[in-house]
């Protein structure tokens, strides 16, 4: 197993924190408050992360969203029925702060999750809720962020809940959205799959998988680089690892492969690295686990308990931060090695003069 060090972000929040959000680059994040506040924080040279604004927000926060930075410095906001699209901008004395842009509030019930579709969709939303609506908002103009329109009809996910949603990201096959539930019916759907069709511009529910009978509490697609099929991991009772395979001459048919790895405890979150080489998960059992797949199959190597498990939580540090710390960590073992290696050969060279 491998050693981590955690690194404390003190919010100064007064209640309890509903959700993390790091933005693309992973300088970024905000942190959402029953304190009806969202705070922003920047990370700094010194790997601090210094507080920034404010944004006060109406009682019922739940989830916080970055749209990719090519759209600008935008936030998304759920508390209860609406959603807020805040933008972060220049005022005329020089200073950066943050504006209401919009409101998006035609949901029924309460909003469980939302996220930014991948950049080549453009500046696509999507937002699902306790009552199993799924609804896609669009901006066609970056320029003028006060316009959201709805993309097209309600998708029908035939949902009675929806907990969750992901974007898949590989730009070379059909982009798929991938929507859990965390209903306790045993005969509900609890995944459903929608499949793009670039051409026309709407979603298509693709057969439904037989993956998961238990309750869903969070999706993540992992990004696609250089693969050709999609890699779902699924918290549940279990952490399961989904592998999505097209079938070219049988449209909108998907061959599923699902590994079911080993977490001793249900599993509640879930988290990708920046290029789907390391899955994060955290559960009941206090743990926070990185695993890697091999030519042997899946494995964790590395895992947080104990006390460094109970900082985490107290200090509210998200997976993200535990994957971009290892990211970090890789980064100064490998300039370290190529210190060594440059020192080496530069005296090898001298030794030879």
């Amino acid at each position: 197993m491998s050693t981590f060090s955690s690194i404390p972000i003190r919010t100064d929040h007064k209640d309890l924190i509903q959700d993390i959000a790091f933005d693309f680059y992973g300088k970024r994040v905000a942190t959402a408050s029953l304190d009806q506040s969202v705070r922003i924080w920047n990370i700094n040279e010194n790997n601090e992360w210094v507080f920034k604004e404010e944004l006060r927000i109406n009682p019922g926060l739940q989830k916080v969203a970055w749209a990719h930075p090519e759209f600008g410095s935008l936030l998304a906001v759920a508390f209860d029925r609406i959603v807020w699209i805040y933008e972060e901008t220049c005022f005329s004395n020089g200073r950066n702060g943050w504006i209401k842009r919009i409101a998006i509030h035609d949901s029924r019930l309460a909003i469980t999750d939302l996220k930014f579709a991948p950049k080549y969709l453009g500046l696509q939303l999507v937002i699902c809720t306790q009552s199993g609506e799924v609804r896609i908002y669009e901006c066609n103009d970056i320029i003028n962020s006060n316009v959201w329109n709805k993309v097209h009809p309600d998708l029908k996910s035939n949902m009675s809940s929806c907990s969750s949603c992901s974007w898949s990201t590989c730009f070379n096959l059909p982009i798929l959205l991938a929507l859990g539930s965390d209903e306790t019916n045993p005969t509900s759907d609890k995944l459903v799959i929608f499949e793009h069709n670039e051409n026309t511009r709407q979603y298509t529910r693709i057969e439904k998988p037989q993956i998961c009978l238990d309750s869903i509490r969070s999706l993540a697609f992992a990004p696609s680089v250089g693969k050709l099929y999609h890699t779902l991991a699924i918290a549940s009772k279990s952490l399961l690892i989904c592998t999505i395979k097209s079938m070219p001459k049988e449209p909108h048919r998907y061959q599923f492969t699902t590994t079911n790895l080993d977490s001793d405890a249900s599993v509640w979150r879930v988290c990708w690295n920046t290029v789907g080489s390391i899955l994060a998960s955290a559960g009941d059992d206090r743990k926070v686990k990185l695993w890697k797949s091999n030519f042997s199959g899946w494995s964790c190597f590395a895992e947080i308990t104990g006390e460094s498990c109970s900082l985490l939580a107290d200090q509210n540090i998200n997976l993200s931060c535990m994957l971009n710390l290892y990211k970090d960590q890789n980064q100064q073992q490998q300039h370290q090695k190529n210190q060594i290696q440059f020192k080496t050969q530069t005296s090898i060279h001298t030794k030879q003069k």
